[in-house]
């Protein structure tokens, strides 16, 4: 698997030493790195990488506000901080920043951060086959938020694409794919949501990204909740 991995430091031995490990490591040794050191080069917009390797204290325009632009174009996206300041990793969360290098344990988080991204890459290449008729669409099912029945098929709500629908019943959305395996959990009988897209729990109330909430039934709650702290846990290691 090829990537394309942004780097943007205001620091030219941290973007070398960022650069280097990046190809150290096996999986990623064929992978196009591409490294700025200024964190308002056109560049670093003009196109979607694969992971951004964002500094956070750097001058004109820091990490956070770069990840903030990141963010409005490309949504998905797979950020990971790097820092000398410990204490933005809590201001890091707002981001959904998959991971937050340590620049004083930077070997030991940089190992973890590659091993956890390629893991993650590897789920995000995935893809569900919609079949209609005889067409076939593949949707990534990182891209998914949920699957919802509707009388004789089923929805499919995306982040970016909008809504696709399938002649398919949940039980035989069911058969046809292992859900939990994929990160879905059911929140009633007829709806299955990303456990990615959660934004968070409120009762019986499930927040995805897009603003988008639905409730989830009491046969269900209790399994949904299981499952989320268990994803919340598995995203932190």
């Amino acid at each position: 698997m090829k990537l394309s991995i942004c780097v943007v430091d205001d620091t030219s031995d941290s973007l070398e030493t960022i650069q280097k490990y990046i190809k150290e490591y096996e999986l990623f040794r064929r992978s196009d790195v591409f490294c700025f050191s200024d964190s308002q080069n056109r560049g670093i917009l003009e196109r979607e990488y694969d992971l951004y390797f964002l500094d956070i204290d750097m001058p004109n325009l820091n990490g956070f506000e770069l990840a903030t632009k990141i963010q409005e174009q490309y949504p998905n996206t797979i950020l990971l901080f790097v820092s000398n300041h410990n204490e933005f990793v809590y201001d890091s969360f707002k981001f959904d920043a998959f991971f937050f290098v340590r620049k004083d344990h930077f070997e030991s988080d940089m190992k973890d951060a590659l091993k956890l991204a390629n893991e993650k890459l590897l789920r995000k290449e995935k893809r569900y086959i919609l079949e209609n008729k005889g067409d076939k669409r593949t949707i990534p099912y990182n891209d998914i938020l949920y699957f919802e029945k509707l009388k004789n098929k089923i929805r499919i709500k995306t982040m970016n694409h909008g809504d696709f629908y399938e002649l398919q019943s949940m039980k035989g959305l069911q058969q046809k794919i292992n859900l939990k395996e994929l990160g879905f959990c059911l929140i009633s009988a007829g709806t299955c949501v990303n456990l990615n897209s959660i934004v968070r729990l409120n009762g019986n109330d499930v927040f995805l990204k897009g603003d988008i909430s639905l409730i989830a039934s009491r046969r269900y709650l209790p399994e949904l909740k299981h499952e989320y702290q268990k994803h919340l846990m598995e995203s932190d290691t």
